[in-house]
């Protein structure tokens, strides 16, 4: 995926285009850093989101603005789950620190094989599956320029809350 800014949107400037690794991206960066803006800038077609030459439509780019996520939906900010998910992510990432590959989902494979892993019920909510735990250590490695086998677990943790666990209506939220 490519970024393109046709035009300025509330300060904001792209120096040159940005090639994104992947289709699914994480956006994480300090308060202030300009993370909401961009999503802005493109559900506002300022900046145009291109597979290679191609633009894609504004149709197939989900924008899910965060002041209308609702806690009664079941998507409010619970404190003590976001603890306790950071501390199996930690648990997660040492347990298989030195194990990953070069691509995520070699990595999966090798972890997981092909049977997804099932949680007891009680555990569900605070579960980090490997697929979850795989994407949040490439995120990590990719925005801090580490190596995915040797990442501070705090950062991975940090990383694991940030990224949407599971699809929302069908569509990932990012």
């Amino acid at each position: 995926m490519i970024l393109s800014q046709k035009t300025e949107h509330n300060g904001l400037m792209l120096k040159s285009d940005v090639e994104l690794p992947a289709e699914t991206v994480a956006i994480i960066g300090r308060n202030g850093a300009g993370k909401s803006r961009l999503l802005e800038a493109i559900a506002e077609r300022k900046i145009v989101v291109r597979n290679g030459a191609t633009e894609i439509p504004a149709s197939e780019i989900l924008h899910f603005p965060t002041e209308k996520i609702q806690p009664d939906y079941g998507f409010g900010f619970d404190a003590d789950r976001r603890k306790k998910r950071m501390a199996r992510a930690k648990e997660r990432y040492l347990q298989y620190r030195g194990k990953f590959l070069a691509t995520p989902d070699e990595t999966i494979l090798q972890l997981q094989g092909r049977h997804p892993e099932m949680p007891p019920p009680s555990e569900q909510a605070n579960f980090v599956s490997i697929p979850e735990l795989v994407h949040a250590v490439f995120c990590a490695s990719q925005s801090t320029g580490r190596n995915v086998n040797d990442l501070d677990p705090e950062v991975v943790a940090n990383t694991i809350v940030m990224v949407p666990a599971s699809p929302i209506g069908g569509l990932k939220v990012t």
